[in-house]
């Protein structure tokens, strides 16, 4: 139900006049006190000031004063009694609910207007009038959504006015039309979610957004979604809510960021420590309150272990940038403000400084004196927590690394309940150090820390904007962070959540800033996404669509024939850049079956130059050399060294892999394969997740070339043979079903006839012709010489790669002599006959 007249905030909308009036008397009243003391101070210093004017400039100011606190209290008055709406609770879909009584006072003037001019025009309240009046006014909330948003207010403004006579607004999944109640009742829930109390403008601007649709169609249009809408309206209130907590200076919770006095001084002295360690408590005093986002089961967690009276030593495990330390200062931050569970309030947290310890001592024994010391008084104080980051550093067993062991030092203390002592650590080092070291795990109690979500991510980047804003001058659009977001776990895996993103966007904050521009956009997060990864990120430009588009054609300038194959890879790699594919693994996936000398490796080659830019952008492994068990720890690295494709893979993401002779890898190193192909991510022996979902792979292979070899002497198609290949490598146990049905396509790759090779010849004679023209030597080929070479060079087993080296043999050869004994010299034009014998046809000059 939706009824404004029965409510009292429709009582407020009509005595608004008096609240702005008290507010303008206010104003005026305060400034002609100022005016009166500062004149009567003036005056009173002045030689010649005339004591009769004394009395009545001091009785204007006190009377201006008193207004100003009248005033002051008629609008406080207004503006805290009259305004105040029903809060919103209970089941607000029950009929029998006037949702009328939670609109605020702004809120309730827009509908009151909408509603007045409907009547006037006798039609329903839709979503186009209420959109209107809605923005009609100057309203800051409404104007921070729509410019995070990027959306014209004025564009937005003008379509909802020209609609809003004739708008039919028709809920998408019931068929039903929405009313007034409807639209409000959307709004109401937009106040829940964003845990809000009244429903307030913004709430009804998120409604319309779902239901409105010019508005709709401008959000489909910037690529934005209706909960963006609710976002932006929970960090705008979110902070005002934070600002307006943070002036009441006389509530509990600020008096206690002040501190108090000696609430240390019944606790022991700890002067080594102090000089060895960083006080957490004391460093988040010093420099602010912090909010901590996420992960607040963890914290929570490590409340109630630190309050036991055994077994209360936690280990912290995670990837580093989940936000480890972030839950100790977290639980630091609650123990100062006295918010903590009640045992752990008024405690410090103090961080070991081992570098510190370490570099000031000259032996092991000083380092043991001076820990041993630290941890003494932190035991004996009653009111110290300790904490030590990368807690895998310090213990010895089996970590080269290691910079000290103190696994028999802290061992005794670690049983004492008075002994508080929380570790942070890496899966990595948990696995490979503290896991050999029983009798130090078993004091702990570990907990997990993961990253964290993407939801939690853009909270927490709300949370740094406001300060990166300030500091270089700049706005930061709502699609700049949603693509930060996106890119990041896209294409950025060496760093977990929020780490990340928090460093991806004080990049790009960086790089707007020395571009000189004011307003951070989506595209400045994919310019740097593509400076970091060398992958083209963003909108297809038109040298790249062309490209796309004519992929086949360029391909066939470097190979002849193999059409399927190279149709097969064109089309994977448009689906990749155009967004559409639909699974995980890499942009294109492929198994080139056929004998030597056919192309298979030429076809990457030339797939790399045309698309990737470079054949330096092809990183090739010769899979004989990777025949043992031992040669997997060479190809994903161990525990002291990279690996070779892991390491070229993470430096060039954007690349074409070729496993050439792939039937020749050990079985170890296949299975690696399936998670490759499937997932397009493997973990090395580092730990670090290496991405081939922007990659190109290509597995050549020559097993079953003598079918080939065999249908072309019985003249049997070419396209008949491919399931005669395939039985033959599962049965010879080469290649298992899974394996082949993981690749994207299996190709099988023709033997080349005469006519393949003239053409491939042809391709050879012109890059020769090409590096004579740089010494400005012409190079006339004739027919019969290309087609000499032809028949030389024919040989099914082998292809064309027999083509190469008649070629060296009879014409490169002949080219160098005639060079070595002066008889070709620059500018001449020659000729080769069919004996291969160079002739000059032409020379530019006479000797």
């Amino acid at each position: 139900m939706f009824d404004l007249k029965k409510t009292k905030i429709n009582r407020g909308i009509t005595t608004k006049f008096f609240l702005y009036l008290f507010k303008t008397l206010r104003v005026i009243f305060f400034f002609a006190f100022l005016i009166a003391v500062f004149y009567f101070i003036y005056g009173f210093m002045a030689d010649n000031f005339p004591l009769e004017l004394a009395e009545p400039i001091l009785f204007s100011a006190f009377f201006s004063f008193s207004c100003f606190l009248l005033f002051f209290n008629l609008a406080f008055f207004f503006d805290d009694a009259l305004r105040r709406s029903k809060v919103i609770n209970g089941d607000i879909e029950n009929n029998d609910i006037n949702l009328a009584d939670f609109l605020s006072i702004n809120a309730a003037t827009r509908v009151k207007k909408a509603i007045n001019f409907a009547k006037k025009k006798k039609i329903e309240v839709n979503s186009s009038i209420l959109l209107y009046f809605l923005l009609n006014n100057k309203n800051r909330k409404i104007d921070f959504i729509l410019n995070r948003l990027l959306i014209s207010k004025k564009l937005l403004l003008s379509r909802a006015k020209e609609s809003m006579l004739y708008t039919k607004d028709i809920n998408e999944g019931t068929g039903l039309s929405y009313d007034l109640t409807s639209i409000i009742l959307e709004a109401a829930k937009a106040s829940i979610r964003r845990k809000g109390f009244y429903i307030k403008t913004a709430d009804i601007l998120s409604a319309l957004s779902k239901i409105e649709p010019n508005f709709k169609e401008l959000l489909r249009r910037s690529k934005l979604k209706k909960e963006d809408i609710d976002n932006i309206n929970y960090w705008q209130e979110h902070l005002l809510r934070r600002v307006s907590e943070n002036k009441k200076w006389w509530h509990k919770d600020n008096l206690s960021k002040f501190g108090s006095v000696a609430r240390d001084w019944a606790c022991g002295f700890t002067p080594t420590l102090d000089k060895y360690s960083t006080d957490l408590t004391e460093l988040v005093q010093r420099l602010g309150f912090v909010e901590i986002i996420g992960h607040e089961n963890e914290r929570a967690q490590v409340e109630r272990i630190l309050i036991r009276d055994n077994d209360n030593n936690v280990l912290l495990v995670g990837d580093d940038g989940v936000g480890r330390f972030s839950i100790v200062r977290a639980i630091a931050e609650r123990s100062y403000l006295n918010q903590s569970l009640p045992e752990l309030n008024n405690k410090r947290f103090v961080e070991i400084d081992m570098n510190s310890i370490l570099t000031s001592s000259s032996t092991i024994d000083e380092v043991e004196i001076i820990l041993d010391t630290c941890l003494r008084e932190a035991s004996c104080a009653g009111n110290v927590i300790l904490v030590l980051s990368n807690f895998d550093n310090y213990l010895s067993d089996g970590n080269i690394a290691a910079k000290a062991d103190i696994s028999s030092l802290i061992a005794p203390y670690l049983k004492f309940s008075e002994f508080k002592f929380i570790a942070v650590t890496s899966y990595n080092g948990l696995h490979k150090y503290i896991e050999r070291k029983p009798q130090i795990l078993s004091f702990f109690e570990k907990i997990e820390v993961k990253e964290s979500s993407k939801d939690e991510t853009i909270l927490i980047l709300e949370r740094e904007i406001p300060f990166l804003e300030c500091k270089y001058n700049i706005f930061i659009t709502y699609p700049a962070i949603l693509k930060i977001i996106e890119l990041c776990d896209k294409y950025i895996h060496d760093n977990p959540f929020p780490k990340k993103a928090i460093t991806l966007l004080n990049d790009v904050c960086v790089y707007a800033n020395s571009k000189k521009e004011k307003i951070v956009l989506d595209k400045h997060v994919e310019e740097i996404i593509s400076e970091k990864t060398e992958i083209p990120v963003g909108k297809i430009t038109a040298d790249e669509r062309d490209t796309l588009l004519n992929l086949e054609d360029l391909i066939h300038k470097r190979i002849i024939n193999q059409v399927e194959a190279v149709n097969e890879v064109a089309a994977s790699l448009r689906r990749a850049r155009s967004g559409i594919k639909t699974k995980n693994g890499p942009m294109g996936s492929f198994l080139f079956l056929g004998p030597t000398g056919v192309g298979k490796t030429e076809t990457a080659k030339a797939l790399a130059e045309v698309y990737f830019g470079s054949e330096t952008k092809m990183i090739r492994f010769d899979m004989s050399e990777f025949q043992t068990v031992e040669d997997v720890k060479r190809f994903i690295g161990d525990g002291n060294n990279p690996g070779l494709l892991t390491t070229d893979v993470q430096e060039n993401p954007f690349s074409l892999i070729l496993f050439d002779e792939i039937e020749k890898a050990h079985p170890n190193i296949l299975n690696l394969f399936l998670q490759v192909l499937d997932e397009g991510i493997i973990t090395d022996s580092m730990g670090r997740k290496i991405d081939f979902s922007n990659t190109i792979i290509i597995s050549t292979s020559n097993a079953g070339y003598q079918i080939i070899l065999n249908a072309i002497k019985e003249n049997k198609p070419m396209d008949s043979i491919k399931q005669d290949i395939l039985d033959y490598v599962f049965k010879q146990g080469l290649f298992r079903p899974e394996f082949i049905n993981r690749f994207d396509a299996t190709v099988i790759f023709k033997a080349l006839t005469k006519e393949n090779l003239l053409q491939i010849a042809e391709l050879r004679f012109k890059k020769l012709q090409q590096n004579l023209l740089r010494k400005q030597i012409n190079l006339n080929v004739p027919h019969k010489v290309k087609m000499q070479i032809v028949e030389l060079s024919y040989n099914p087993e082998f292809g064309a790669r027999e083509m190469r080296r008649v070629i060296q043999d009879k014409v490169e050869n002949a080219l160098a002599k005639a060079f070595l004994a002066n008889q070709i010299k620059e500018g001449d034009t020659i000729s080769i006959n069919e004996n291969f014998e160079i002739t000059v046809l032409k020379r530019d000059y006479e000797e």
